[in-house]
């Protein structure tokens, strides 16, 4: 969902309760073996503090677990694009701090730092080069966890 803070994804958000609806529909039919996150930019442009961000980003987390989603969740380091952005951000480093292997949320690729402007086609979303950088990055971590 495009240019979506992480709080409406939260406990209480407005789509949390489509995240949850949606779980369960998939959860009918299949083994949910992974949650893969790729979100930011939007936590950066609003300028969300870094203990809102990782309050609301557990919130969601927590929320998913409780409906019986015990997969390993891979966050993604995303937050990049906007003119005035630096590696070293609030929203990155709430990302970066919420990997705990004890609950299986681990670190996913760093687009930040992998994914340069020049793989951007407008600042912010990838053009064929960031995709394939992308893909390679999700593909190498799979690889690093059996089983998934």
């Amino acid at each position: 969902m495009g240019k979506s803070s992480v709080r409406r994804w939260a406990a209480g958000g407005d789509l949390s309760a489509m995240l949850m609806a949606v779980i369960s529909a998939v959860k009918a039919r299949y083994t949910i073996n992974a949650v893969l996150l790729d979100q930011g930019t939007t936590d950066f442009v609003e300028r969300t503090p870094e203990g809102e961000y990782r309050s609301d980003l557990k919130s969601m987390i927590d929320s998913v677990r409780a409906q019986g989603v015990h997969a390993p969740f891979f966050i993604a380091r995303s937050s990049a694009g906007p003119p005035d952005w630096t590696e070293d951000n609030p929203v990155a480093r709430a990302q970066a701090t919420l990997a705990d292997s004890r609950n299986a949320v681990f670190d996913g690729p760093n687009t930040d730092r992998d994914v340069t402007p020049l793989d951007r086609y407008d600042g912010y979303h990838f053009g064929a080069s960031g995709q394939e950088k992308y893909t390679d990055a999700w593909i190498r971590l799979f690889r690093a966890h059996p089983g998934l």
